[in-house]
């Protein structure tokens, strides 16, 4: 079995991702639930998207703040970037662990 590290450099191409603390998907690291606290920003819903350090799109959703959680389960354990848009198009960018 492969050891997940807490923590991850985040390369997308050849530039580094800044990773912002305005979004915080927990629990970080999780087993694959993850939760993404929309009410936190004031936003009603949010499209999230999960992608890989290779930048592949591994998972995308919208999500309400009334019902923040995501099912990730099935994506293998590693680093991950997890961005939120809302509906005027703010990114807003986090990693996340998935054990």
């Amino acid at each position: 079995l492969s050891r997940v590290e807490d923590d991850c450099t985040i390369a997308l191409s050849t530039s580094t991702t800044a990773v912002s603390t305005a979004i915080r998907p927990y629990p970080n690291p999780s087993n694959g639930q993850l939760q993404v606290n929309l009410a936190d920003l004031d936003w009603t819903t949010a499209r999230i998207t999960i992608h890989d350090m290779q930048g592949r799109l591994m998972a995308e959703a919208v999500l309400h703040k009334d019902t923040p959680e995501l099912d990730l389960r099935e994506l293998p354990g590693g680093c991950y970037v997890v961005q939120a848009i809302n509906a005027q198009g703010a990114r807003l960018t986090a990693n996340w662990i998935k054990k």
